[in-house]
């Protein structure tokens, strides 16, 4: 797994540290374009636990995302894994840092003209960045890993409210669509 590089967080002070990134002009699709428009993701993330039994899990990730035109982020993800699950309905504004439950805080901002979510963990981050061409028809989401820079670990909260250090996280099963409107509209 690669580690997501030119993010780094330490200590406490997440809130601060996640409000380093900032919006830059984008390559291909900036915020600005977006407003109006809804991305579907899906996901696997296989991961494996130092220490935690069972030590290999595989957690099912669906997200979607709307881009108001006022600029905010309405996101709903839904976590499964076994007979656990979490959903987790934010409102948000970009590089604007957010709890989100189990310890973890989140941020959504543009890096290098890509959407990009940036989940801070008990111990690391997790992120997830997607791709959008410039004529915003096509997507493509991976998710990268960053250890905590003190601890070098990646400590997580599991949804049977376990927490232990994750030695591995391999993303699979992934797919992405983006489409003008909004995803949770009635009409839609």
């Amino acid at each position: 797994m690669r580690q997501a590089k030119g993010i780094s967080f330490t200590g406490l002070a997440v809130a601060g540290a996640l409000g380093v990134l900032l919006s830059f002009p984008a390559n291909g699709t900036s915020f600005e374009e977006l407003a109006g428009y809804s991305i579907e993701a899906h996901f696997t993330l296989t991961v494996v636990w130092r220490e935690l039994n069972p030590r290999s899990t595989e957690t099912q990730i669906a997200q979607k995302t709307y881009f108001s035109t006022s600029g905010r982020i309405f996101d709903y993800s839904n976590y499964a894994a076994g007979g656990f699950a979490d959903r987790r309905p934010t409102i948000m504004a970009l590089n604007q840092p957010q709890s989100v439950g189990r310890g973890n805080m989140q941020l959504w901002t543009m890096q290098g003209g890509n959407l990009t979510l940036v989940v801070r963990l008990v111990e690391g981050l997790l992120v997830r960045t997607i791709a959008i061409d410039p004529a915003r028809s096509v997507c493509t989401l991976t998710v990268t890993t960053q250890p905590d820079s003190t601890t070098g670990r990646l400590v997580q909260q599991r949804l049977d409210g376990l927490t232990g250090e994750m030695v591995s996280v391999t993303p699979h099963s992934v797919s992405c669509a983006i489409k003008r409107g909004n995803v949770f509209a009635s009409d839609q």
